[in-house]
C-alpha cells in the first residue's frame, strides 16, 4: 500500500494539523463542562449466613427446620437482599426519608442552565432511541423514585457475606445520603419482615394454646359433672395399682414416676437460675474502615438467659412427656382390673382423653414459649457495616476522554482537509525543473551528452508560458 500521499500531506501541513488537533481537544475538553457531573458513593451491608430467618415463614432459624441446609442458602439470601434494595418499596422509602420529591435549589447561572438543557435533551433523545417516544413522570414523587432506581447499584461481593450499595447523584453529599438510606431501608425491611413473620407464628401458637387449654378445661368439667351425677367416690391411685395383676406395669409406673420427679426438680433449678439472670446485655463493637472507625453500641438479648429459657422449655416438655407416660400406665393398670364398674370404665375413658389433651397442651405451650422468645429476640441477619463517604471528585464525565476524543477527531479532520486541498491544487512541480524535462513523453535516441546539452538550452517554465 502506497502511503506516500499521506506522508506528503503530513509534511506539508503538519503545523495546521497540530494546531487544529490541539484546538479540537481543547474544545472537547471544555464541552465536558456542559454535562452535569455525577458523584458516586458506596456503602456496605453485612448478611449473616447463620441467621437465615428472613427466608422462613415463621421467623425462626432455618437450622430448626428439617431438610434446610444453611450453607446452601447463603448465596440465595445475599442475592435476595440485593434484589430487595433495587425494589420500588425501598426506593419510595428513600425518597420519603430524604424528601427527594421536593423542589431542590436550581443553579440559575448560565452554565447551570446549559447543563439542565443538555440533561433534558439527553433524556429525551435516550427515550426516543429506546422506546420511540418520550413521556414525563406522573408526579415529582414518581420521578424521584424512578431516578433513585436508575442510579442505585447493588453488587454482592464475591466470596463474602457483604453487599455493596452504590448510589449516584449530581451532588456528592446526596449520593452518600442515598447510599446510606438504601442500606438503612434494607435493614428496616429485614427487621419488619422478621417481626411480622415471628409475630404471626407467635399468634398462631397462642391460638393453639388457647384451644388446647379449652379442651383440657372441657374434659375436666365433664369428669367432675359425671362424678357428681353418678355419685361416684374417687378411689386412690394406690388401690387401683394394688387391684391390678400386672407387676411389669407397676415397675414401669414407679420408674416413670421417679423420672418425672427428677425432671420436675431439674425444672425448678432452671427456673431459679432463670430468675437470677438478666434478659438483655449491652455490647459495643468498633469497625475500622481505612483511617476512620465506627463504634456501635447495641443492646441484645442475653445468650445465657435465652439458653436457660430453651433448656427450661425442653425440661418442661420432658416433664409433660413423663406425666403423660405415668398417666397412660395408670390407665393401663386400671384397664386390666378384673372387675370394674361401668361408671369407672367411663371415667377411665375421660381420663385417657384428658391425659392426651394435657400432653397436647404442654407441647403446644412449649412451642409457644419458644415462638415468644424468638419474636422478642429480633432479627440480626442484616446490618450496615460501612457508611458511604462523601466523594471528593465526580466519576462522570471523564474529561480526559473528551480531550482524547477531540484530539483524534481534530487530527482526522485536519488531515482530511489538507488532503482535500492538495487534490484540488493538482500535482506540484519541484522548483528549478521544467515540465518538458521532468516528464518526457517520448524516449529520445540522443546520447547522454545530447541530453545534457538539451537541458541547458531548454526554455524555463516561465518562457514556455510566454
Amino acid at each position: 500500500m502506497d502511503v506516500s500521499p499521506g506522508v506528503q500531506v503530513l509534511t506539508r501541513h503538519w503545523r495546521f494539523i497540530v494546531i487544529a488537533s490541539l484546538l479540537a481537544a481543547l474544545v472537547a475538553y471544555g464541552s465536558s463542562y456542559l454535562l452535569t457531573p455525577s458523584y458516586s458513593a458506596t456503602g456496605r451491608v453485612l448478611v449473616r449466613a447463620r441467621e437465615t430467618r428472613f427466608l422462613t415463614s415463621t421467623g425462626q432459624d432455618l437450622k430448626a427446620q428439617p431438610g434446610a441446609l444453611d450453607s446452601n442458602l447463603v448465596k440465595s439470601l445475599t442475592q435476595t437482599n440485593s434484589s430487595l434494595i433495587k425494589g420500588r418499596s425501598v426506593a419510595e422509602e428513600i425518597v420519603r426519608e430524604l424528601q427527594l420529591d421536593r423542589a431542590r435549589t436550581v443553579d440559575d447561572s448560565i452554565l447551570g442552565r446549559v447543563r439542565s438543557f443538555v440533561k433534558q435533551v439527553r433524556n429525551v433523545v435516550t427515550a426516543y432511541v429506546r422506546y420511540g417516544f418520550y413521556q414525563e413522570p406522573a408526579s415529582p414523587f414518581d420521578a424521584a423514585v424512578s431516578d433513585v432506581i436508575d442510579n442505585l447499584q447493588v453488587n454482592p461481593i464475591k466470596d463474602s457475606y457483604l453487599i455493596e450499595v452504590k448510589a449516584s447523584a449530581d451532588d456528592a453529599r446526596l449520593a452518600a445520603a442515598i447510599s446510606d438510606a438504601a442500606a438503612r431501608a434494607l435493614v428496616r425491611l429485614s427487621e419488619e419482615r422478621f417481626a411480622q413473620d415471628a409475630a404471626t407464628h407467635r399468634d398462631f401458637m397462642k391460638a393453639q394454646v388457647d384451644t388446647s387449654r379449652a379442651e383440657v378445661n372441657r374434659l375436666q368439667t365433664a369428669i367432675r359433672t359425671y362424678k357428681e351425677k353418678q355419685g361416684i367416690v374417687d378411689v386412690t391411685e394406690e388401690l387401683k395399682l394394688n387391684a391390678g395383676s400386672n407387676e411389669s406395669l407397676r415397675v414401669d409406673l414407679r420408674s416413670a414416676e421417679a423420672e418425672l420427679a427428677a425432671a420436675r426438680a431439674q425444672f425448678d433449678v432452671l427456673d431459679d437460675r432463670l430468675r437470677s439472670q438478666s434478659a438483655t446485655e449491652a455490647s459495643t463493637s468498633t469497625i475500622q474502615t481505612g483511617r476512620s472507625s465506627t463504634t456501635t453500641s447495641a443492646t441484645s438479648p442475653n445468650r445465657v438467659y435465652q439458653d436457660l429459657l430453651v433448656k427450661r422449655a425442653e425440661v418442661e416438655a420432658q416433664v409433660a412427656s413423663l406425666d403423660a407416660k405415668t398417666t397412660s400406665l395408670r390407665a393401663n393398670l386400671a384397664a386390666r382390673a378384673n372387675v370394674l364398674p361401668e361408671q369407672e370404665a367411663t371415667l377411665r375413658e375421660f381420663e385417657r382423653e384428658l391425659a392426651a389433651a394435657e400432653e397436647t397442651f404442654k407441647y403446644v405451650k412449649a412451642s409457644y414459649d419458644l415462638a415468644a422468645i424468638n419474636s422478642l429476640e429480633g432479627a440480626v441477619e442484616v446490618s450496615q457495616t460501612d457508611q458511604a463517604s462523601v466523594p471528593l471528585y465526580p466519576d462522570r464525565p471523564v474529561r480526559y476522554l473528551f480531550a482524547l476524543l477531540g484530539l483524534v477527531l481534530g487530527l482526522l479532520g485536519a488531515f482530511s482537509l489538507g488532503y482535500y486541498v492538495d487534490r484540488g491544487r493538482g500535482p506540484r512541480t519541484p522548483p528549478g525543473e521544467s515540465i518538458a524535462v521532468s516528464t518526457p513523453l517520448v524516449p529520445s535516441p540522443l546520447p547522454q551528452a545530447a541530453y545534457a546539452a538539451a537541458a541547458k538550452t531548454a526554455p524555463t517554465g516561465k518562457e514556455q508560458l510566454h
